[in-house]
């Protein structure tokens, strides 16, 4: 849903947009997904599980990730880390 109400917004706005792109955190992993025209970019967590997640039996890893983006070409590159 995400997707259709960000391109629903941009489509109302006088703005010029080659590229769109959504960045999401916190969710625990690393997801990239193309809907309707928009990039979905869901960033993972920095601080891995939590008892919550433990006694649930989700398993995640401390990560984070840093986008490069060029205006002329959108996103150029990604990087991953695990901390």
């Amino acid at each position: 849903q995400l997707a259709d109400v960000a391109m629903d917004w941009l489509d109302h706005q006088d703005y010029a947009i080659s590229h769109r792109y959504a960045i999401t955190g916190n969710l625990h992993h690393l997801k990239v997904e193309e809907a309707h025209g928009m990039v979905l970019l869901q960033q993972p967590s920095p601080t891995g599980s939590d008892r919550y997640h433990t006694r649930n039996g989700y398993r995640s890893r401390r990560a984070t990730t840093a986008y490069y983006f060029s205006a002329f070409d959108g996103l150029l590159s990604m990087r991953y880390w695990q901390v």
